[in-house]
């Protein structure tokens, strides 16, 4: 759940705490999902590590994925907050 704190902290220009608090908001529902997400990079890490060439690709592999999930992650909680205000518009009218 707070995975993506480093992210928000340069993306959104948060302070610490915020930073761990939006990563725990952000994250909310996709925690299972995170946790596959987090295995399946370890082993494509490690297959890297049995070879020193290979971390050359697995290694930016790894951190590109991560920034796809956190943009996804992102995305996902912009098009939320869009929904929930339209709902909200159509409720007042």
């Amino acid at each position: 759940g707070l995975t993506f704190a480093p992210y928000l902290l340069i993306d959104k220009g948060l302070r610490g705490k915020e930073s761990l608090k939006e990563s725990w908001n952000i994250t909310y529902g996709f925690k299972k999902s995170l946790v596959w997400f987090m295995f399946v990079a370890g082993i494509i890490s490690a297959i890297g590590y049995v070879t020193v060439i290979g971390s050359i690709v697995t290694i930016p592999l790894s951190g590109l994925m991560y920034a796809y999930a956190y943009q996804a992650l992102l995305e996902h909680k912009e098009r939320k907050v869009q929904v929930d205000q339209e709902s909200n518009v159509s409720q007042i009218a």
